[in-house]
């Protein structure tokens, strides 16, 4: 009669390891990292001319990642270049500007139609850029161009200094929710009227950073925006003389765009231009 209880007073402690087991199995899979999921990175290799393909730029890159060259191409031939290096912290130094038809007509016989030059600050953001033209034998040759930012790091206000100095302009950006809302640049006797920019709220500007370190529109103007561009209308003291820029997209699995339509009407025409984007991702 006693093995019968022996046998039957095993079965609660198997349990019991049995149940231990499973629970310490659970706690080791719990404690396993997931694995992370890093974002997709897409870099622009080529845009093109949808109405006409033999218009086309393409990108190129170092092992770094870093943007060494943007060739623009008419009817499949190189007809201008911006070609990069980088200081030793890696940021954008210095931009050299080469075209072909100008050189031409200037008669350049490096093909060198601009240079800019960076400088920046401790925060890594461009407190000074220079654009000089070497073929311009004058005083105009060199602008110098100082930028300041607010504490978010928009900049908000760059100073140019022309003609060794002796006149000076300066561009005022406004932003609002991470997106420059305005423009307006003072140009002494010769105002320009404000440029007012509208954006589309649910797409994020996935190329925001690949534009902020590369594109020398942002290395010398605005802050990249957060959002992508819906509409920009550059004002004129005439009303009838506005002219507006309407920007739509088509986009790809990761949400970069791969085709902007830029619908724009001023006082003399309008029309369309659409711009299909290829990229490397990874």
């Amino acid at each position: 009669m006693k093995k019968p209880l022996l046998r039957t007073s095993t079965r609660p402690l198997a349990l019991c390891l049995g149940l231990l087991s499973f629970l310490s199995s659970c706690e080791k899979k719990e404690d396993t990292p997931a694995l992370e999921v890093k974002p997709t990175t897409c870099l622009p290799s080529k845009n093109y001319n949808a109405a006409d393909p033999t218009q086309y730029t393409t990108f190129q890159y170092d092992d770094l990642q870093r943007l060494t060259r943007i060739s623009d191409y008419v009817k499949g031939k190189e007809s201008r270049a911006s070609i990069y290096e980088y200081n030793a912290q890696g940021q954008v130094g210095r931009i050299t500007i080469t075209d072909e038809a100008l050189s031409i007509d200037l008669g350049l016989p490096d093909k060198v139609y601009m240079i800019y030059t960076f400088d920046y600050n401790s925060l890594g953001q461009v407190s000074k850029y220079s654009s000089y033209k070497p073929w311009l034998n004058n005083s105009y040759a060199l602008e110098e161009t100082t930028c300041e930012y607010d504490s978010e790091g928009n900049r908000t206000k760059t100073t140019t200094t022309t003609d060794n100095g002796a006149n000076s302009f300066t561009t005022v950006y406004t932003y609002k929710d991470g997106n420059c809302i305005q423009r307006d640049i003072n140009q002494g006797p010769s105002p320009v009227g404000p440029t007012f920019y509208q954006y589309d709220l649910s797409k994020e500007n996935k190329l925001r950073s690949f534009n902020q370190k590369f594109s020398l529109m942002h290395l010398t103007g605005p802050t990249a925006s957060k959002n992508m561009s819906a509409e920009s209308t550059q004002t004129n003291a005439d009303p009838q003389h506005n002219s507006t820029y309407k920007q739509t997209y088509e986009y790809n699995e990761h949400g970069y765009p791969t085709k902007v339509n830029d619908t724009w009407k001023n006082f003399f025409n309008s029309g369309t231009t659409v711009i299909a984007m290829e990229y490397v991702c990874q």
